[in-house]
């Protein structure tokens, strides 16, 4: 068996190499990509085709652990593809298939988890509008009244 990628993907080698675990753990022998010679693409007469159709990762919100606590980043990555498995130059099985999942890490981690090499791991961080005013305000108000209490218990 074969996994072939239908068109050009900067992700492609992601979504090769789980189809490639997941198979080799059903015990099938499998050839990739870029490892086929054309008498091994003859041997190997079933060829599992896909087609990255979206690939997206996305920051939908943050949170704060805690009063003073540091933030936290939740993240959000889905794909959706188009898998077609054949036989022979015969389509045997075709789907669309997606997935998404869903986790949270510190916001100075945020550089680490962009990789740039693979631009699909960058996504746009949005500050919600109201936490860029609020903060300061309750910070410049803490300041300003132990500001105040200081000299006004001086007098």
């Amino acid at each position: 068996m074969s996994v072939v990628a239908e068109d050009e993907n900067e992700a492609n080698w992601l979504v090769e190499s789980v189809f490639t675990e997941r198979l080799t753990e059903q015990g099938l022998r499998v050839l990739q990509g870029q490892q086929i010679t054309q008498g091994e693409a003859i041997q190997s007469q079933t060829e599992l085709l896909f087609k990255i159709v979206q690939l997206r990762i996305s920051y939908p919100g943050h949170r704060r652990h805690g009063m003073l606590g540091s933030k936290w980043v939740r993240r959000l990555a889905q794909v959706k593809l188009s898998v077609q498995l054949a036989s022979s130059g015969r389509v045997v099985w075709l789907d669309h298939i997606g997935a998404s999942i869903e986790d949270e890490f510190p916001r100075r981690s945020l550089s680490w988890v962009e990789n740039s090499p693979y631009p699909f791991t960058k996504a746009e961080f949005k500050e919600t509008d109201w936490n860029k005013f609020l903060e300061p305000a309750i910070v410049s108000t803490v300041v300003g009244g132990l500001v105040y209490l200081f000299y006004s218990s001086r007098l």
